[in-house]
């Protein structure tokens, strides 16, 4: 197979109850999740607490094909209002289609500050796991 177009970095976004669906029983109180934050879009919260940083554009979220309409904004997104090529498989095939990108390596968003900040090393590996499970379920359906 030829490639003309490579994208070196493509990020997926990780959907709101990616962590207390997917990790075990136990940890579920206390898994990451996305909150509403203090400007009005959702975040990730890693102990419950209302983030400051919530979902923007400039942080390697993918934002707009042409003639797509999304409210531009440096922070304060809703997760109703990202793109579904952020967090869908088969989305992201498509706009990668859509803007001529033939192959990309893809980084999570969050998952690294879960696994490198939760002082709980054992959550903070599950919730590394539940990432993989799910995003190469995500990537290979799509």
């Amino acid at each position: 197979m030829t490639y003309r177009v490579i994208s070196a970095d493509n990020h997926l976004l990780e959907p709101p109850n990616l962590f207390v669906d997917r990790v075990p029983a136990r940890y579920k109180d206390q898994a990451p999740r996305m909150v509403r934050g203090k400007d009005g879009g959702d975040g990730w919260s890693l102990d419950g607490s209302i983030p400051e940083s919530t979902i923007s554009l400039g942080g390697g979220l993918g934002s707009v094909n042409p003639g797509e309409r999304i409210r531009i904004a440096p922070r304060g997104l809703r997760w109703d209002e990202v793109r579904p090529g952020n967090y869908d498989g088969a989305a992201h095939i498509k706009d990668m289609l859509a803007d001529g990108i033939d192959a990309s390596v893809v980084y999570p968003q969050m998952v690294y500050r879960a696994y490198t900040s939760l002082q709980d090393r054992d959550l903070g590996l599950e919730c590394l796991k539940a990432f993989n499970d799910w995003a190469a379920g995500r990537l290979l359906r799509g």
